[in-house]
């Protein structure tokens, strides 16, 4: 893309002077004066089929001169339909609304104007070439028009108009010349620069297959900016000679003098606008055939200089306006392009302005730089710089976060934004690494919420939330707030190995001791049984005792024996048969007194084992 660069000039102040212009009296107050606009030819014979071109042409009217003209042309679209517009002659450098067409409404619309006054008599404003549709009377006529006087104050200037009529015919217009005249064209020379033969009005008999084609403008419906066309053939065997032409006619027939068999032509520095090169071919036999044509569309000059007018984006909508409007000559403008801070350039299509505005992409709050460049179709450019600055809308806010936690333990973090804002929160570690990213949206009170269920490493981390509004508007990014998560203590690494130990521990024990106390109640049960059998030995013991006692003091008293027949006892031999009892109850409780101290001394044992 050729970006050249065009600072601004003393043409801006005459385009402004011409948008002044432009704002036209009502059509009944319109002053007297002696300009006019006409259309050249005003009359002219063609056949159905056949394409010409016509002018429109200024004449001041002497005085100040003309610096401003406007109008509708209208034209019978069954009858005609124009085919292109070309500016490249025109008195008028500077255009409101290039010259356009309707072949739908049967319309031409043109408003342009100049920063110098026209003062001559047969000014060409613009050219239209059209084609002939069918046979009958077309006509051109002015539907409206004004021409402003160059007196600084817009007075109308425009003293009448005149329109062109055509007759359309089925064959066409012109007769066949006759061989005096082919032989006084002939003698005219073969130079393309000269002027062209008129066509003939017989059709040619001889139709070679060549294609015409043009390595430096191969597309001849675009514009470009090198002014050295070349064209090349290739001869097929039936060619004996070959005429060209160049100029701005569409239908220019080449004269009936071969050039010899070229078959390729050179033209170099030609001038702005729409050209045509026009070519045919002889045979051996000297009969010529129609002619080629191959339009040309060069335009050598940059859009016009342009200013910018920017509306920065302020708080919430962070948007930014440009306005602006550039204007080509020649191709007119194709497209814009745009360039912020230096950085990628972005293409602008016609389309995506709205009324000459331009809304850029959302941009961070503080100072920018844009240039914006007008491209014409040609790829010919001009650029407008401009500086401007945005003011930062709020930040989000981090309300709530542990500043210190345990490593892999939940993290929870909340803040406050712009309500349905995108937020983004980053966990960043002492690297500045990201290792962790939430992407939320604030909810209609503006509170965002979010968590590390997994916990995080130990560390220290930092804090970073953003957000983009719902306008598109980029926020400034929070200032980081630290986080330190601690290594977990032993006991929380560990602990639970020891709790399944302890466990395992207080079970056994518990085991353990079920296991004693049965043992326990194992012994504690004999010492009862035997203390119970103790219990009854020593009352079958007493009870023997004093049953014998009684039975020795009946013998000492001498009743019990006498009623039985015995001896009575003397007081010795009682004494000594008490003592024989008493002997043998004593071994008795003895006996099972050391049954009963030796299952208590056997559970005592146990008991002290277990302690």
């Amino acid at each position: 893309m050729n970006h050249q660069r065009i600072r601004l000039g003393s043409s801006i102040v005459a385009a402004a002077f011409l948008v002044a212009a432009f704002i036209l009296p009502s059509p009944h107050t319109k002053a007297a004066g002696g300009a006019s606009l006409s259309i050249s030819p005003a009359s002219g014979s063609y056949s159905v089929g056949q394409t010409f071109t016509v002018s429109v042409m200024l004449a001041s009217g002497g005085g100040v001169g003309v610096n401003a003209a406007d109008g509708k042309i209208t034209f019978d679209p069954t009858m005609l339909a124009a085919e292109s517009i070309s500016k490249g002659n025109s008195v008028f450098n500077l255009w409101v609304n290039d010259p356009s067409f309707s072949n739908t409404d049967g319309t031409v619309n043109f408003s342009g104007g100049s920063n110098n006054a026209y003062t001559g008599d047969a000014g060409d404003v613009f050219d239209v070439t059209f084609k002939a549709l069918k046979a009958g009377s077309a006509s051109l006529q002015f539907a409206s028009a004004d021409a402003l006087a160059a007196d600084g104050q817009g007075t109308s200037a425009l003293g009448g108009t005149t329109g062109a009529t055509f007759t359309i015919s089925a064959a066409a217009p012109a007769p066949a010349p006759s061989s005096a005249s082919q032989a006084a064209a002939a003698s005219q020379g073969g130079g393309s620069s000269g002027q062209a033969a008129q066509p003939v009005s017989t059709p040619s008999s001889f139709t070679p297959a060549v294609t015409i084609t043009s390595p430096t403008h191969p597309d001849p419906t675009k514009w470009y900016s090198n002014p050295n066309p070349s064209f090349s053939w290739k001869l097929t065997p039936d060619v004996a000679g070959v005429s060209t032409a160049f100029d701005r006619n569409p239908n220019t027939y080449p004269k009936r003098v071969s050039e010899g068999l070229i078959s390729s032509k050179q033209y170099s520095n030609i001038g702005e606008g729409v050209w045509y090169f026009h070519v045919r071919f002889e045979d051996a036999l000297g009969d010529w055939s129609d002619p080629m044509a191959m339009p040309v569309q060069i335009d050598l000059t940059s859009p016009l200089p342009f200013t910018l007018t920017i509306a920065p984006g302020a708080g919430i909508s962070g948007r930014t306006t440009i306005a602006f409007n550039a204007t080509d000559t020649v191709s007119g403008v194709d497209h814009y392009e745009v360039i912020f801070d230096g950085g990628a350039s972005s293409t602008i299509a016609l389309s995506d302005m709205q009324n000459g505005v331009y809304t850029a992409p959302p941009l961070l709050p503080g100072k920018h730089t844009v240039a914006i460049f007008a491209i014409d179709k040609a790829g010919n450019s001009t650029e407008a710089d401009g500086q401007f600055q945005i003011s930062g809308i709020g930040s989000p806010e981090i309300t709530n976060f542990p500043a210190t936690v345990i490593e892999q333990s939940p993290i929870v973090i909340e803040g406050v934004a712009d309500s349905g804002a995108n937020v983004t929160l980053d966990i960043d570690d002492s690297t500045g690494k990201t290792v962790s990213e939430g992407k939320m949206v604030a909810d209609a009170t503006g509170h965002w919420l979010y968590a590390v269920e997994g916990g995080l490493p130990g560390g220290r981390y930092t804090l970073v939330a953003s957000m983009v509004t719902t306008q598109g508007a980029f926020a400034s990014t929070t200032a980081g707030a630290p986080m330190n998560v601690l290594a977990a203590p032993f006991l929380d690494r560990f602990g639970w190995i020891i709790i399944v130990l302890l466990l395992s521990f207080i079970g056994g024990l518990v085991t353990y001791g079920f296991y004693r106390k049965k043992i326990n109640d194992i012994h504690i049960s004999l010492a009862k049984r035997e203390n119970e059998d103790v219990r009854q030995k020593t009352k079958a013991v007493f009870e023997a005792l004093r049953e014998e006692v009684d039975d020795q003091i009946n013998h000492m008293e001498g009743g019990a024996a006498a009623a039985q027949g015995e001896i009575k006892l003397e007081p010795e031999n009682v004494l000594d048969a008490m003592r024989n009892a008493l002997a043998i109850s004593e071994s008795t409780i003895a006996k099972e007194v050391d049954d009963v101290d030796r299952a208590l001394n056997e559970g005592e044992e146990e008991r002290e084992a277990k302690r």
